[in-house]
């Protein structure tokens, strides 16, 4: 599937810039919201033309709630949330609520690309009859203690 119409809710105009690498070769046009509000307008308005949706969880973007409304309207719309906060506490919410993939700041235009060719990938059987199959791209940082004995 080509993808024509992305949704990308984001503050961060670096991680759009980052997205538009991403998307450069494929010629998709990326909707911008900053805000929740305009994002679930955007859905309501033109969500059945959306091919994509990526989700920047940093900056107090609401990110679940624009989750809930996808869920209601388009359950099968694939979804990336990309964040830098407790990556651990994202995937398991994130992925409780439909996303194909997480993945963890900072990422890079190429990262970002396979997991979009990814789901962008029409499948063959997909579980449950019609949602791609999940996609987890997390980067663990190692932890740093001291241990003293």
């Amino acid at each position: 599937m080509k993808l024509r119409l992305v949704l990308l809710l984001t503050r961060d105009s670096n991680f759009q810039s980052l997205l538009g690498e991403g998307l450069y070769d494929g010629g998709a046009i990326i909707l911008v919201a900053r805000n929740i509000n305009d994002a679930i307008q955007l859905m309501c308005s033109r969500g059945t033309e959306f091919d994509l949706v990526v989700i920047d969880f940093d900056d107090g973007s609401h990110g679940i709630t624009l989750l809930s409304a996808i869920q209601t309207c388009r359950p099968e719309l694939p979804i990336i949330v990309v964040t830098s906060s407790d990556a651990y506490q994202a995937a398991g919410i994130v992925f409780a609520n439909g996303v194909q993939a997480c993945l963890a700041k900072p990422i890079s235009a190429a990262e970002l690309k396979i997991v979009i060719e990814e789901l962008a990938e029409p499948k063959s059987s997909t579980r449950g009859g019609d949602r791609p199959e999940l996609v987890q791209i997390i980067k663990i940082q190692p932890l740093h203690a001291e241990y003293n004995t």
